[in-house]
């Protein structure tokens, strides 16, 4: 059940999984919260970096919609750092919570670097670009986690013999 306005305004820097349930439950206590997102969609990992096979799209729009349901308002297309400051986000709100998410992946500073794609990239072109998605004949997944092992699913499905 809702909790009655507080009159607090929160601001929630990220709509991946942490700042979809921090969302939800400012909400729930009365808070008017507002998530900022870079990205066109919320949803973070869920969106963009689980296999569809294991998550559709879908699934993690609709969570983020319930989130939205709550009262939450969402700002797409607005990153931290370059189209609002932290600064801006601390006058304008009583609070602010960074949910940011992953970092870049380092590079391996290995000959032909050039050609290997990250595997969350190439997760997320296979969930929102699948039709632009081509690999090669041979492919090689370099580690052996659920993000390694989901990317060799997606390149044996497209044809490749990993």
């Amino acid at each position: 059940m809702k909790a009655k306005p507080t009159g607090r305004s929160i601001a929630v820097v990220g709509a991946g999984p942490a700042g979809l349930s921090c969302a939800g439950e400012l909400a729930l206590r009365g808070h008017k919260t507002t998530i900022f997102e870079k990205r066109s969609m919320p949803g973070g990992l869920s969106t963009y970096g689980i296999i569809a096979l294991r998550e559709p799209v879908e699934v993690a729009l609709e969570e983020a919609r319930m989130i939205q349901s709550l009262g939450v308002e969402f700002k797409t297309g607005v990153e931290l750092g370059s189209d609002i400051s932290l600064a801006d986000l601390q006058r304008q709100f009583d609070a602010v919570v960074l949910s940011v998410g992953l970092g870049a992946t380092p590079a391996l500073e290995i000959e032909g670097e050039e050609a290997i794609i990250d595997g969350l990239a190439f997760i997320e072109a296979s969930k929102t670009a699948p039709a632009n998605l081509y690999v090669g004949r041979n492919v090689i997944v370099i580690g052996a986690g659920n993000t390694a092992v989901d990317c060799a699913t997606i390149a044996r499905r497209l044809g490749a013999s990993v």
